[in-house]
């Protein structure tokens, strides 16, 4: 029997998440291999293996939270406060399942960068939108994007969809995914988002980052309202940060609290290349407001 040098941060009855699972002298929770246990930047071990959330990191919880966190901003909005014990102990099984997901999605990638280079890429600079476009698919119970299914079929579909480009059969086939089964995916996630194919992927990546503000809906509604009316270009290629920019923007428009830092801290924006979206999406506006002047 092995004996679980980790058994103080993993317990006693260690659960592998890895596909198979791995014996307890492969596990690395168990038997050591990979060095054992990993943290990560917010304080959370997990398994590098099957990347499953095990536990805290020792010490004071306080070094978990930002106590320098603007409470003025933070309920300027009426938001309703919850205590953050509750937080953390939710956001541990997300976050578990967040990078399993994540992985599985640089893996896909990894295996799409000769054959299908510009999914590839998407998956890559999208990644977080897709596995919280999966995970709320999941908790919705959708049939074919429950939890227990295959993920990379409901990933591939998901990606295909948001940057409305087919992945052809031969290349699912290629990285070892049945084309059958992403396709059901595909099509499911068609009729699950009525008008989909009309709609540009940046709508879902709105709602997104709405969702991650927790701006009401009504007020994200108006906000992919207003964008399908005059949909701009951006300079910048990432969906999810020329999002945020646009929810910036008709944010400050209608004097709603909105900060740049909240919207960096959301996953999947890229803090440089913010700015430049703002300011990409601003002078798009300009030139269409001297565009009508002109024609007056």
């Amino acid at each position: 029997m092995v004996s679980n040098p980790f058994k103080s941060i993993v317990g006693s009855n260690f659960p592998c998440a890895a596909e198979p699972p791995k014996s307890n002298t492969e596990c690395p929770c168990i038997g050591g291999k990979q060095g054992g246990p990993q943290l990560t930047e917010a304080g959370l071990y997990y398994c590098p293996s099957c990347f499953s959330t095990v536990g805290l990191e020792p010490g004071d919880d306080s070094e978990l939270f930002d106590e320098e966190d603007d409470e003025e901003a933070a309920f300027a909005d009426g938001a309703v406060f919850v205590p953050e014990g509750d937080k953390i102990q939710d956001r541990t099984g997300e976050e578990r399942l967040l990078i399993i997901r994540l992985n599985k999605i640089e893996e896909i990638a990894s295996k799409l960068e000769i054959s299908d280079n510009a999914t590839s890429v998407f998956m890559i600079e999208n990644d977080f939108l897709i596995a919280e476009t999966l995970r709320n698919l999941e908790l919705s119970e959708e049939p074919l994007f429950k939890v227990n299914l295959a993920l990379s079929p409901k990933l591939l579909a998901i990606a295909s969809f948001l940057n409305n480009k087919p992945i052809r059969t031969n290349i699912l086939r290629a990285i070892d995914v049945k084309p059958s089964a992403a396709q059901a995916c595909l099509r499911s996630l068609k009729i699950i988002i009525p008008g989909s194919q009309k709609k540009a992927p940046i709508i879902e990546a709105i709602r997104y980052v709405g969702n991650a503000l927790d701006i009401p809906e009504p007020i994200v509604d108006k906000i992919v309202e207003q964008y399908e009316e005059n949909p701009l270009m951006n300079s910048e290629t990432n969906i999810t940060t020329r999002a945020a920019a646009f929810v910036y923007i008709k944010l400050r428009q209608a004097n709603l609290p909105i900060t740049k830092s909240k919207l960096k801290n959301i996953p999947g924006v890229e803090k440089n290349a913010l700015d430049r979206a703002i300011k990409s999406y601003q002078s798009q506006m300009r030139k269409d407001n001297n565009r009508v002047e002109t024609q007056r």
